[in-house]
């Protein structure tokens, strides 16, 4: 009797694993990575994001007063740390200064920190009598190109032949904004709200919130302050494209970005996820606030928030046709 009790718990021992072994072998269903879609008509952002970036970066020769100096303050060690990148092909030092010539703000785009250090200090030891300032704005931004490839993609130290100052567009709201980084940062913060509520987020799928897709917007404001091209990324094409749209609705700048002081050019970079821009949307801050205590989780409360719209854009379109 013993024995055939041991005989079955055996089995039942056995039946219990071979169970475990087939839930565990079930294949997870995985999702599968979207590509990013692009929007037509990219070629004219192309054309115009290279005509900033040529201006910006000026002019460089290996015989002025900046490539010199820098040559004496740059160790070879430092140099050859630079990494080039497709969006980074020169280092450059940037800066503002006040009405008496100081330094308020000084930055490089290197990623080194040795390298960083040392043009933080040569850019110091500058003779700023050298410098051919525009018109003083306390909202310029001047940059330096010091570094950039040589004819065999090596790093060398070949400078501007003058700074390039520059301020970015000012929209009404924030005309009052007195430095470069305040009148940037009070620009970016108005483009965003007004793309925020201007989107349409019934586009918006629950794939967009579990995968975390994204909008990726470049785009270029022009000499007369309007928005001119843009280059927008984004796995969700009808959201993309709606996107595209609204972006071109954006109300022109006051007065547009200057650079040495005559009008021009000027791009923005607004990378965001799709559920960033949904909890900025103010019809979802209203709608969250109300229901906070509902027991679900932000990102429950974004997909529902989303169902409600799809659900009064579908009533919408029954009331215009009449059934």
């Amino acid at each position: 009797m013993k024995l055939v009790q041991l005989s079955v718990l055996l089995l039942l021992c056995i039946a219990c694993k071979s169970k475990k072994h087939i839930v565990d072998t079930v294949p997870i269903k995985e999702h599968k990575i979207q590509p990013l879609l692009i929007n037509d008509s990219i070629q004219k952002f192309i054309e115009i994001d290279k005509k900033i970036v040529d201006k910006v970066e000026g002019h460089t020769s290996y015989d002025n007063p900046f490539t010199k100096h820098f040559r004496k303050h740059i160790s070879t060690r430092a140099l050859k740390s630079v990494q080039f990148k497709e969006w980074r092909r020169k280092i450059y030092i940037e800066f503002s200064i006040n009405e008496w010539k100081q330094i308020t703000y000084i930055d490089t785009n290197t990623s080194s920190k040795k390298l960083d250090k040392q043009l933080k200090k040569a850019f110091k030891k500058l003779d700023f009598n050298l410098f051919e300032f525009p018109e003083y704005d306390s909202r310029y931004k001047y940059t330096l190109v010091v570094i950039q490839e040589d004819y065999k993609g090596e790093p060398i130290v070949k400078c501007s032949e003058k700074v390039i100052g520059y301020t970015p567009p000012v929209f009404e709201i924030c005309k009052n904004e007195t430095t470069y980084q305040g009148l940037n940062n009070c620009n970016y913060i108005y483009i965003s709200n007004y793309m925020y509520n201007k989107i349409d987020l019934s586009l918006v799928t629950n794939d967009d919130i579990d995968y975390k897709h994204q909008v990726l917007p470049k785009f270029i404001i022009d000499k007369n302050g309007k928005v001119i091209a843009a280059k927008i990324e984004s796995q969700n094409k009808e959201l993309m494209e709606d996107y595209y749209k609204n972006l071109k609705t954006l109300p022109k700048a006051e007065s547009p970005a200057k650079i040495n002081g005559e009008p021009y050019y000027f791009g923005y970079t607004f990378p965001n996820t799709i559920t960033n821009l949904v909890r900025n949307n103010e019809g979802f801050k209203k709608y969250f606030l109300y229901e906070k205590d509902n027991g679900k989780g932000l990102i429950e409360n974004v997909k529902s928030y989303i169902n409600l719209l799809i659900l009064k854009k579908e009533q919408e379109k029954i009331y215009r046709v009449g059934f």
